[in-house]
């Protein structure tokens, strides 16, 4: 697919214009400074954590279905067999499961934050078409993205923590724990905290 710098212009989120979201309490203000991050003036924590959504997929929309998709062990629908390694060891790691755990055990004022931070992406979902999605969606080739669900965000900080969180050594440390026990291991891994 060729891309011209008009398409890339199209494809850039409208930061200026003035949207009625429904689900709102009260006016939202979300003013952009002159580097492009978001400021949200919100009367409710609801509004606060809608807008956040909102803003979070404005700026981050492909990035977002990327991890998800890989999270969820489903990133081989778009990149094809060579990911089919990676969505297998996704769905053996329990990924999805693990979010919509630790979904349904999070304080009531979690889980509605992450209600109304959920609201915020999918009212930007709707804001869209194929023709306004991020570049990247052209690029791969892919349609609209699926609409948003509330674990899928514990989805992606797992995702992201487990590439971030330098997943080789958590595993040959859990293995040392196995071989040698708990206090044995305590003495080689000083530093950490009693228990850790």
């Amino acid at each position: 697919m060729t891309i011209q710098a008009s398409d890339l212009k199209a494809r850039l989120p409208d930061v200026t214009s003035s949207l009625t979201a429904e689900l709102l309490d009260d006016e939202v203000t979300i003013i952009r400074d002159s580097f492009g991050v978001p400021h949200i003036k919100a009367t409710t924590a609801h509004d606060a954590f809608f807008a956040q959504g909102f803003v979070t997929a404005q700026d981050r929309l492909f990035h977002m279905d990327y991890d998800r998709m890989r999270a969820l062990g489903r990133w081989s629908e778009w990149v094809g067999e060579s990911a089919l390694s990676q969505d297998i060891l996704m769905r053996k790691l329990g990924i999805a499961r693990a979010a919509k755990a630790d979904l349904n055990v999070s304080a009531p004022a979690a889980q509605a934050m992450v209600r109304a931070h959920t609201a915020g992406i999918n009212f930007y979902l709707s804001t869209l078409s194929e023709a306004t999605l991020p570049v990247e969606y052209a690029l791969a080739e892919r349609g609209m993205p699926d609409c948003w669900e509330d674990y899928h965000t514990f989805a992606l900080y797992k995702m992201r923590n487990l590439l971030m969180g330098h997943l080789d050594m958590k595993v040959w440390r859990a293995r040392v724990v196995m071989e040698l026990g708990p206090e044995a291991a305590a003495k080689l891994f000083l530093g950490y905290p009693q228990g850790a």
